[in-house]
């Protein structure tokens, strides 16, 4: 999206993407003026995923502009026939792209399944910034995970600790840390793990009370210090045991998972 480029402040930059990345025209255009960031006329849109509250709006936003999305997120909204949800003009197929939009240079990555369909994170490098929605949260009140690949979304994210960088925009929540990221997957893992250890100590999955003491008892000490965790972490656990109880709910579940990534 053309206007600031890569080169500006990146907490400003994180504003305004936390701000407008979910956001019709209007509040695109509020949140231009919020950072100060100055109206140009937009001549590109990058998807990061196809869910419509990332990638919606682009025929009110600038119907002229070229849309750029991952080939798996630019299937579905092919397929979807969304109103205001253009299809894109050009499909980035390998993993790893530098994308040279003139005001803005950075990598596109798909590091693995996360959230989503395509979802990728918008790497600048010579900000030491990643830009990647719907992912990591520096508390714990994203709470059901509904749009979460559960299996492989660590390590996939983890991914993302091999770049140079300091800063991650998840576009929810605050900007975070290095730190405060690898903090996020360490709580992601260990509700992960604790509610694998539920099925093995005989705890009643299916019900959710039980699980939610369960996860209390072994992770207060640890991680009871997160904003939102004593009302979410149970909602949490019940989603990571009924993945496990039903089969899983996604293509990295089935037999060939790697029929995701060709």
């Amino acid at each position: 999206m053309r206007g600031g480029g890569s080169g500006g402040d990146a907490r400003g930059l994180g504003r305004l993407a936390a701000r407008a990345a979910a956001a019709p025209t209007s509040s695109f255009l509020r949140a231009c003026d919020r950072t100060h960031h100055p109206r140009q006329a937009v001549e590109w849109i990058v998807y990061s995923n196809d869910h419509l509250d990332r990638s919606d709006f682009a025929a009110d936003l600038a119907p002229n502009a070229e849309r750029i999305a991952d080939r798996r997120c630019s299937e579905v909204i092919a397929l979807r026939g969304s109103d205001g949800q253009l299809p894109a003009t050009r499909i980035v197929g390998d993993d790893r792209e530098r994308l040279d939009l003139g005001a803005a240079t950075f990598e596109f990555i798909f590091p693995g399944f996360t959230s989503a369909t395509g979802n990728r994170a918008s790497y600048f490098a010579d900000l030491r910034v990643v830009y990647m929605p719907d992912t990591a949260l520096p508390n714990a009140k994203y709470g059901m995970l509904p749009d979460y690949h559960v299996r492989p979304y660590s390590a996939a994210m983890r991914q993302l600790l091999a770049l140079d960088v300091d800063t991650f925009v998840s576009g929810r929540w605050d900007i975070m840390t290095r730190e405060q990221l690898v903090d996020a997957l360490d709580y992601f893992d260990a509700v992960h793990d604790v509610a694998q250890q539920a099925f093995a100590e005989n705890v009643a999955v299916w019900l959710f009370e039980p699980t939610e003491a369960f996860l209390k008892e072994k992770l207060a000490t640890r991680w009871g210090h997160l904003e939102g965790f004593e009302d979410h972490v149970g909602i949490t656990a019940f989603r990571f045991t009924h993945h496990y109880l039903t089969g899983g709910w996604g293509r990295e579940d089935t037999a060939t998972p790697s029929a995701g990534h060709g």
